[in-house]
């Protein structure tokens, strides 16, 4: 499974380019907690667009897309308008694209 996660906005309005996350790349029991996250979340059942109501200024909005074997789909959210499934699931990528660039791990916002 293919994760891209792109994410814009913020103070300064910046827009960063999307980061890959290949899962077979993970060991299995970090893949599997992914693709249950994505099972989860219901991913492939969800709108293209989960957006707040009334814009919130200086807010991150994300656009994930997992391709997974024939199937692709992407969701476009904020981290105040997703499902809280949706957002175990971007906690989690976050979490594994800081160790793929061995950046120190973070808490999520």
């Amino acid at each position: 499974m293919i994760i891209k996660l792109g994410r814009s906005g913020g103070f300064a309005g910046l827009r960063r380019p999307p980061q890959v996350l290949d899962t077979t790349s993970l060991d299995q029991s970090r893949s599997a907690a992914l693709h249950e996250l994505m099972q989860g979340a219901g991913f492939f059942d969800l709108p293209a667009e989960i957006l707040p109501a009334r814009p919130m200024p200086d807010s991150f909005q994300y656009a994930v897309t997992v391709e997974d074997g024939s199937r692709a789909h992407t969701v476009t959210t904020t981290e105040n308008a997703a499902p809280e499934s949706l957002r175990a699931l971007l906690h989690a990528v976050q979490a594994e694209l800081r160790n793929q660039s061995g950046a120190a791990p973070s808490p999520p916002s």
